[in-house]
């Protein structure tokens, strides 16, 4: 039933119909640039960017193995994995010879959608077409259909995995499902639903509002989520309190709940083997079992006026570690005892990491004043590198426990903190890494990078993309859209 909750408003428990669509990409471009890298390797690792057409593409060092028309590709062992133009179909390509090794039939998509490939690294031999409303699973080496599942629909929903668990977020509902197969796992969690009538003339719109729903993780058997606490008798207008929740994955059954663990606005979330783990903005920390809710470790957070505090968590799932850091203090904490190892001190103009640590992309930044990034010794937490952050600059994350320093100018760190390559004018100006390349992007050109020392190896004339299975060491898989994603675009597969 509906209930009046303002005179402009209507809340109810529900999910809007999906309007049908036309399929699109999985991804697009959407930055422009003019210019250029033309990248010169010197002995100290220094490249140099000058101007050159943007109206032809350089192979470069690379040359084509093949081209194939597809909605989307994926590389799987040494198959290049295609989602075919007719969308009710997939093949695989030999990546070195460009010969055809199979085509599988699945059921198309009845309402649409988007068409994805994602490939698995706990599953080698087996690949996941996301046709719309269907998930198929198919084995890599015979093209077998294994397993076809009715999903959520892919251009409303995400699909997200987080140690041993996997789950769909949408926009009304996030529910958790089989990473091997897409299946759902027990019943959907549903968020707020807000029907606002318009004024004055204006149309009237409906949709979820709510933020911070989703998956945080899975271990030991359980799916951990942070969900909308439809028990509540408490809500706002847009949403109800949240609640912490661990699900069998086995049977779909809420084994625990609690609200406590939901107390403030989580910025951090995941998991480490059995332990979870949600970071608050301002400096809030609670490790927990991920099998009944137990807390191991808490900190409590602490208000900064007027500033958006510096806060980053590093999870280590090969230490059973956590990397914290607030603002002016560093600590890493044992997963398994809930115990802190060290803690360390961080200047005030400065980021923290440790050692080794995996950067998330968009988490490090110097914004509108210089900073620079501490590398924080793992074992002991003492000063091992430093790392400038020039004005405007960001952090991503490399191979191998290094990371990137991006700007007006490109630098590779290691994993200790030393630079070992620097590239003097970033154009275009968006960042994607690899395991052994890194590539500038816009929609007008791709510049493929050599990641040793960041010199140009092959430049693109238009709006592609580099799949993140490829490596130089390899083959190189580049997708090119096509009507900005909007038809079928190329897979083209490449060779040093």
């Amino acid at each position: 039933m509906r209930r009046p909750i303002a005179a402009a408003l209507l809340l109810v428990a529900c999910t809007p119909t999906t309007p049908t669509r036309k399929p699109t990409s999985t991804s697009t471009s959407t930055s422009t640039s003019t210019s250029t890298p033309t990248s010169t390797s010197t002995s100290t690792s220094t490249s140099t960017s000058t101007p050159t057409s943007t109206s032809t593409s350089d192979l470069g060092e690379l040359h084509e193995i093949f081209r194939v028309a597809a909605w989307d590709a994926t590389i799987v062992g040494s198959a290049v994995i295609v989602a075919d133009p007719s969308l009710d179909s997939i093949s695989a390509f030999e990546a070195t010879t460009g010969a055809r090794r199979w085509k599988t039939l699945v059921a198309p998509s009845t309402r649409g959608g988007r068409h994805t490939l994602r490939a698995r690294a706990s599953a080698p031999n087996e690949v996941l077409y996301w046709a719309g409303n269907n998930m198929h699973r198919v084995d890599v080496s015979t093209g077998r259909l294994l397993s076809s599942e009715a999903v959520p629909m892919s251009d409303d929903c995400s699909f997200s995995e987080s140690g041993t668990a996997c789950a769909f977020g949408c926009s009304c509902s996030v529910q958790l499902a089989s990473c091997e197969s897409g299946k759902l796992i027990g019943a959907p969690f549903r968020k707020t639903y807000v029907e606002m009538f318009g004024h004055d003339g204006e149309a009237p719109h409906a949709g979820c509002f709510g933020s911070g729903v989703g998956l945080i993780g899975g271990g030991a058997g359980i799916g951990v989520l942070e969900v909308e606490d439809e028990k509540s008798k408490v809500y706002s207008v847009f949403s109800h309190p949240h609640v912490i929740v661990g699900v069998d994955l086995a049977s779909g059954q809420e084994r625990w709940r609690s609200d406590a663990l939901a107390h403030f606005s989580a910025r951090d979330s995941g998991v480490v083997g059995d332990r979870a783990f949600r970071g608050g903005s301002e400096g809030e920390l609670d490790l927990f079992d991920v099998r009944d809710g137990h807390v191991l470790h808490h900190r409590a957070g602490k208000h900064v006026d007027g500033v958006v505090p510096r806060h980053l968590m590093i999870a280590d799932a090969a230490h059973s570690e956590l990397f914290f850091s607030f603002e002016q203090e560093a600590a890493l904490i044992d997963t398994t005892k809930g115990t802190t190892i060290w803690r360390a001190p961080l200047p005030a103009d400065a980021w923290g990491t440790v050692e080794g640590g995996s950067v998330a992309e968009y988490r490090v930044d110097a914004g509108d004043k210089p900073l620079s990034l501490v590398v924080l010794d793992r074992r002991t937490g003492a000063v091992k590198g430093r790392a400038p952050l020039p004005r405007r600059s960001s952090v991503r994350e490399a191979a191998r426990g290094g990371f990137y320093v991006l700007g007006r100018e490109l630098a590779a760190y290691d994993a200790s903190g030393t630079e070992r390559a620097r590239l003097t004018a970033v154009s275009p100006p968006n960042l994607q890494v690899g395991s052994d390349w890194a590539s500038l992007f816009s929609n007008e050109q791709l510049a493929i990078l050599d990641a040793k020392d960041l010199h140009r190896v092959a430049l693109f004339a238009g709006s592609y993309t580099v799949k993140r299975e490829s490596a130089l060491l390899a083959q190189m898989l580049v997708y090119r859209f096509i009507d900005n994603g909007r038809s079928g675009g190329e897979a083209i597969v490449l060779s040093r």
